[in-house]
């Protein structure tokens, strides 16, 4: 037996799954997702810092999410403004002390509150995400 909420959150994934229709789908977003998420990882290679890999990877799947929400056709900024934002999510978590990080914590949550508040897409993908 579920949890109500929970099968509540798979009626509501499976109806998200169901709604594309064929003219929403275009390839070519999810060869940009793929792109994106390809040169995050040949950078790191590239670089030979294997610690930003992580935050590489999320900001770039999260700019894909971004771009893949049916019903919608976003501008180009905010792939980039979501996953910048995502991988800043995985980067609090290599700082050390408490303060500083309950400090940077509050403030990157009221950052995606905000940007989440200024287009439904962003908001939808820190929800699902994060």
């Amino acid at each position: 037996m579920l949890n109500p909420g929970v099968r509540e959150s798979f009626r509501r994934v499976g109806r998200d799954l169901r709604s594309w229709t064929p003219g929403e789908a275009v390839p070519v977003l999810a060869v940009r997702a793929a792109f994106g998420i390809a040169v995050a990882m040949s950078a790191v290679a590239f670089f030979d810092h294997p610690a930003w890999g992580p935050a590489a990877v999320m900001g770039a799947w999260l700019g894909g999410v971004a771009l893949l929400t049916p019903g919608t056709r976003t501008g180009p900024s905010l792939p980039v403004v979501v996953g910048a934002a995502g991988s800043l999510g995985v980067v609090l978590g290599s700082i050390d002390q408490p303060v500083i990080l309950i400090a940077a914590a509050a403030a990157y949550a009221f950052t995606l509150t905000f940007i989440g508040s200024v287009t439904h897409v962003a908001g939808v993908t820190f929800t699902v995400s994060g």
